[in-house]
């Protein structure tokens, strides 16, 4: 067997060199272990971490026993934190039967007959149910995830924790400290696209974020809409980004210029690589999906760099103008 890998590494290697030769572009490649039994990293096993839950929503993910190693995953690097699952009453019972033995707490949700636009009913009912079964058992802080993703990183909470110290809320009134976002679906010149993937914070701050109203409907935007069309729709995880303004007492604007503000005083945007996120869906073998070297494009993600800027001002004026592009055009 390991002269078979050694083998398939050298095949590997030869093809990946011709190719770079070819396509002219530098390429890597990083091997992530799929089983929790070959991830041999230290666990955090602090006492303050008893106070988290980690809510994982969506539907059970099977291939490679993706949610099921997920969870093991967890339970080694985490042992000490509450992990539940809102999930939907569908036909992976044998995994969530296999899940019950982890030591967890799983959420059967019904089916809705309004699913919203990209599903974003089904994401608030799940996320709001696994948020409430948190503060139920006691958690002070929660970590919203999905079941096609996995954190790899297990000193992740205490870069959480570092975060919230070192970036306090300047202006504490309704939300009591920053929501930790990532990178990933964080879209710098599309307004209030806060990534609804991963994201972190106390149990307070984040029933108001995600415990919202379900959408009432709209219709998918025709095709070569602009930025500022689906914005104006709010689309995905623009619903929830432009409710919470709404919660806090502010009026959406729909602008670059108020959405970076927004970013810079409620939420911190780290880098997904910081928690080695993995995400078993769109485009799974590109590590960096939106980074090109062609040219600036409107849908490029927000990193923790930019925001950093944001936060210290030092940040570029806003191009307001690129609100009427359609999204994903070069600059």
């Amino acid at each position: 067997m390991v002269i078979l890998k050694k083998l398939l590494d050298k095949i590997g290697i030869r093809v990946l060199k011709v190719h770079m030769k070819h396509v002219g572009k530098f390429i890597t490649f990083h091997n992530r272990p799929i089983y929790a039994k070959n991830n041999e990293m230290t666990p955090d096993t602090r006492d303050e971490v008893m106070d988290v839950a980690i809510v994982m929503q969506g539907r059970m993910v099977s291939e490679y026993g993706f949610t099921l190693e997920t969870v093991r995953l967890y339970r080694k690097n985490f042992p000490k934190i509450k992990i539940i699952i809102s999930t939907w009453n569908d036909k992976e019972l044998q995994s969530i039967q296999k899940l019950k033995d982890e030591n967890i707490f799983i959420i059967l949700n019904k089916e809705l007959e309004n699913k919203g636009i990209s599903n974003v009913n089904y994401q608030i009912l799940s996320t709001t149910e696994g948020i409430k079964k948190a503060k139920e058992l006691g958690a002070k802080y929660v970590l919203k995830t999905r079941t096609d993703q996995r954190i790899y990183n297990s000193q992740s909470f205490k870069y959480f924790d570092a975060l919230l110290q070192t970036f306090p809320l300047k202006n504490e009134n309704i939300q009591k400290e920053r929501l930790i976002a990532i990178s990933l679906n964080t879209f710098k010149y599309r307004p209030y696209s806060i990534s609804d993937m991963t994201m972190y914070g106390t149990i307070d701050d984040m029933q108001l974020y995600w415990c919202i109203p379900h959408s009432e409907g709209g219709s998918v935007l025709p095709a070569g809409h602009s930025i500022i069309d689906w914005v104006k729709a709010r689309q995905a995880e623009i619903y929830f980004t432009a409710r919470f303004i709404e919660s806090l007492g502010g009026v959406p604007s729909f602008s670059i210029a108020h959405s970076w503000r927004f970013y810079k005083e409620h939420f911190c945007i780290i880098d997904r690589e910081a928690i080695d996120l993995y995400w078993h869906k769109y485009e799974t073998y590109k590590e960096y999906r939106k980074l090109r070297y062609d040219g600036v494009y409107n849908d490029a993600e927000m990193n923790f760099n930019e925001w950093l800027m944001l936060y210290t001002n030092q940040n570029e004026s806003a191009p307001e103008y690129i609100v009427n592009q359609k999204f994903g055009a070069k600059m």
